[in-house]
């Protein structure tokens, strides 16, 4: 099990079935906290599964990067960039 802090999101080029694309920014997804990541990564499995948990997953995520931000873990560019990647 790898104990490190921070992760890599796994690289994404375009988030699909959105009316306008996010673009890729590797620099915003690097060294991203750990339990953010497994926000990211239980938001993903629910839309997925379309679950019927979805707005608990996405509160969650988002409230993972309010706490990011607030912290200082992650930029506020890099904030609004998972916002917009994720939630919007």
């Amino acid at each position: 099990m790898n104990d490190n802090k921070y992760v890599t999101i796994p690289e994404l080029a375009i988030k699909k079935g959105k009316s306008e694309p996010t673009i890729y920014n590797p620099t915003f997804e690097r060294n991203v906290p750990k339990f953010l990541l497994e926000s990211i990564e239980n938001l993903k499995k629910a839309k997925r599964k379309k679950s019927s948990l979805l707005d608990c997953y996405l509160d969650e995520t988002n409230s993972s990067i309010n706490v990011c931000e607030v912290e200082n873990l992650i930029s506020k560019e890099q904030a609004d960039y998972l916002r917009k990647k994720y939630l919007y």
